[in-house]
């Protein structure tokens, strides 16, 4: 067993790194704690740059700002499952596409690309104001778009060929005499990853402000 172990949440395998991130498949099982660390870099780099988790949980409890508009995005997705939603403490019924009955019935609806909820009466503007008692976001591993699997791919390929030249890379490992793998620390994310990695960047919603009430007139300077 090696010293890196893949994070839960990546969604490349070792075993699909070690076939196609060099032009041949790498047999030897010398430098899998190299290609852990490049895989699990990866995946903590470009859930940044996504500003998402890809890989599916399950999230209990979570409450989201109010837009002052008809949408409210999630932050995981796809959605495939929601227990509830409350708004005010009242609680809201919820369509989801599949769903046998009509969506007009109901109070909200998750739009087919199961990345936004509408709410025919907007949702009122607030910090924290919209609670979700529990909803499952994210593909499952056989799900991830290819797009996102060859975009993390390219990444790991261009830092293991930087690797091997130790250009612009920093060295992570043992001590002097130390005999343990020596890692490199990734820097950029190549262009062409980047321009792919784009297409699936989470939104944010525009949040307009709640309406604005005017004060009273102060009963010591009525007005006249």
């Amino acid at each position: 067993m090696g010293l890196e172990q893949p994070l839960a949440s990546a969604w490349l395998t070792l075993e699909e790194l070690k076939a196609r991130v060099g032009p041949a498949p790498l047999i030897s099982t010398q430098e899998d704690d190299m290609l852990t660390f490049l895989l699990n870099a990866a995946t903590t780099r470009i859930e940044a740059i996504l500003d998402r988790k890809l890989i599916q949980v399950t999230y209990a409890a979570q409450r989201f700002d109010g837009t002052g508009t008809p949408f409210l995005s999630a932050l995981e997705y796809p959605i495939t499952a929601i227990s509830g939603i409350k708004m005010h403490g009242l609680a809201q019924t919820v369509w989801l596409p599949g769903d046998a009955d009509d969506p007009a019935t109901k109070d909200v609806v998750l739009l087919k690309t199961r990345d936004r909820l509408f709410r025919l009466g907007k949702w009122p503007a607030g910090i924290l104001n919209i609670e979700v008692v529990s909803y499952t976001g994210g593909y499952l591993l056989a799900d991830v778009p290819k797009e996102l699997k060859q975009a993390t791919l390219v990444t790991i390929r261009h830092w293991w060929k930087l690797r091997s030249g130790r250009q612009g890379l920093t060295s992570k490992g043992g001590g002097p005499g130390s005999s343990s793998q020596s890692f490199v620390t990734p820097d950029e994310i190549p262009e062409e990853a980047l321009d792919v990695l784009d297409d699936f960047r989470r939104m944010e919603d525009p949040v307009l402000p709640p309406p604005r009430i005017p004060p009273l007139p102060s009963p010591l300077y009525p007005r006249t």
